[in-house]
């Protein structure tokens, strides 16, 4: 009997911790084929930066209140659910997410990759019509976009950080420099050996 209620446990454990296995990015051809849900949704209610954790399911994984807005593979229905994930959204964000529907509202959407956040989305009628492989594509594309932009914004940034430390750097130098200048002066001037 003991024996057996090992073998349980052991097996109970086990399942625990294949639960949380994490598989490796594939591709998204490979990612819209194996995902059984496939949607558009914004984040209703999740951890600010100054909140306590929010609650967590299996050690890691975040729970965040969503509205899924477009379903574009799956039974889903679009409306309130909430989201299992390694990653957290931000409130107020959408994002294209690849997952598995674990009950009428809880979407499991466990690795990273899965979530691709989305600044621009104006819509289910920016999909709409369109065969689910240009849909993904379309809204790819648009996380693509505002990478670059990003990018492209970061590299101003840094720059003008740069130029700005450089300039910092060479005043300092000049300063430096003057202050050398100054001091020998003084130290050469007649009234600092004794000649009044």
């Amino acid at each position: 009997m003991k024996k057996c209620a090992l073998i349980i446990a052991v097996f109970a454990v086990a399942a625990n911790m294949s639960a949380l296995l994490v598989g490796h990015f594939r591709g998204w051809r490979d990612l819209e084929e194996k995902s059984p849900d496939i949607f558009v949704a914004r984040c209703v209610a999740a951890q600010d930066l100054l909140e306590p954790r929010p609650k967590i399911f299996y050690g890691n994984v975040f729970n965040s209140d969503i509205e899924v807005v477009s379903v574009l593979k799956g039974a889903g229905k679009p409306g309130a659910a909430h989201l299992a994930s390694l990653t957290m959204p931000y409130r107020g964000e959408y994002f294209l997410a690849f997952g598995t529907q674990t009950s009428n509202s809880l979407y499991s959407v466990i690795e990273e990759y899965r979530i691709v956040p989305l600044l621009h989305f104006h819509g289910a009628e920016q999909l709409a019509g369109k065969p689910l492989n240009e849909q993904i594509k379309s809204l790819l594309t648009s996380r693509l976009n505002d990478l670059n932009d990003e990018i492209a914004q970061d590299t101003r940034d840094k720059n003008n950080i740069e130029q700005y430390l450089k300039g910092t750097e060479d005043a300092a130098k000049l300063d430096r420099e003057e202050s050398e200048k100054s001091r020998k002066a003084f130290e050469n001037a007649p009234f600092t050996n004794g000649n009044w």
